[in-house]
């Protein structure tokens, strides 16, 4: 199961070429996705726009499930701020990597 709850936010290097192509392919000013894509930890809704998907496709990326007797979802659910529980946010690792390369290609 993919799930954080101590997770320390950091800045990341997104490559050029992936900031062009999201940019150009979801009509989002690249600066704004170079913000978007500069932090480990995103908000559903970024994950959305960065994506295509709705945000409660999102959401349901980020709910385990049962798949060969093992509990896995396809995006990785954080809460950096423990008090605001009922608001997961999304980590930024090979899970959203892939799934952002696979929504540009």
């Amino acid at each position: 199961m993919s799930y954080k709850v101590d997770v320390e936010i950091t800045r990341v290097k997104t490559p050029e070429d992936i900031i062009v192509r999201v940019s150009m392919l979801r009509g989002i000013p690249e600066q704004e996705v170079a913000k978007m894509m500069s932090y480990n930890v995103l908000t559903v809704e970024q994950v959305a726009e960065l994506t295509g998907l709705q945000a409660r496709e999102v959401i349901e990326y980020t709910t385990p499930k049962w798949e060969k007797g093992k509990l896995v979802s396809r995006l990785t659910k954080c809460y950096p701020f423990p008090s605001r529980r009922a608001y997961p946010y999304v980590v930024r690792d090979g899970l959203f990597d892939e799934l952002v390369f696979n929504s540009i290609k």
